[in-house]
């Protein structure tokens, strides 16, 4: 059989044209099997469960927890012992009527000044911080960074106040006996650096809650401790 014409048109999502002087055959290219098999490491992060992806946030002080349970294990804390030292103030004072001796040192004018200054102060703020860190453990369980974050700007305003509040307190005494009482300056620096630590957690919550690192839907993902948690590859 004579062939006046054959053409062949080969494209990627075409047939094959094979035309003949008498008939038009339409025949299909071939279709290359491909064996590549995706193993877990091509498999991205956003299609994983949330609990089997790897942590994004920080932990806290590096290795102990993830900033949503420090902020949670730090306002129990604080809460017990802002308790406990809203009831010794008042115990304090039941007992210092109690003990009104003539003679002794609390009753002197100038102790008792400075003691009456000093308990009602350390009443007022353990109220406060039971308060606050109430405040700071509710935030926490439920996401809300506002509600963390109120419990470490009181503490900073409340370690400004005591400090002023006690060097106006010696400097009344100074006044009223006559004599120079001097204030440790390291007694400072220390409140700096324990106010610092006790803030920590709850300024590492509302960062990681505000970029939206630590959430209620990511927290599976964000989970971590190093006693109560199962351990993951983070």
């Amino acid at each position: 059989m004579d062939v006046e014409k054959q053409e062949i048109a080969i494209a990627s999502v075409q047939p094959i044209a094979v035309s003949t002087d008498a008939n038009a055959v339409m025949v299909a290219p071939p279709m290359a099997q491909s064996s590549y098999n995706p193993g877990p490491a091509a498999v991205s992060q956003g299609e994983l469960p949330m609990a089997e992806q790897e942590k994004v946030g920080q932990k806290c002080c590096g290795c102990c927890c993830d900033f949503r349970r420090a902020v949670i294990v730090m306002s129990i804390i604080s809460i017990v012992f802002s308790g406990l030292g809203v009831i010794g103030s008042i115990a304090e004072a039941d007992d210092r009527n109690a003990e009104n001796q003539p003679g002794s040192d609390l009753n002197s004018e100038e102790s008792k000044f400075l003691a009456d200054d000093l308990r009602t102060a350390n009443t007022v703020i353990g109220i406060l911080d039971l308060l606050t860190s109430i405040c700071g453990l509710v935030g926490a369980i439920i996401y809300n960074k506002y509600m963390v974050l109120l419990p470490a700007i009181y503490s900073i305003c409340s370690f400004i106040a005591v400090s002023v509040l006690t060097a106006q307190a010696y400097q009344d005494l100074e006044d009223e006996t006559g004599t120079s009482i001097d204030t440790p300056a390291g007694s400072y620096v220390i409140g700096i650096i324990l106010t610092f630590l006790w803030v920590y957690p709850n300024i590492g919550f509302f960062y990681e809650n505000h970029r939206g690192i630590l959430t209620k839907e990511t927290y599976p993902r964000e989970e971590f401790s190093c006693c109560c948690v199962q351990k993951r590859n983070y």
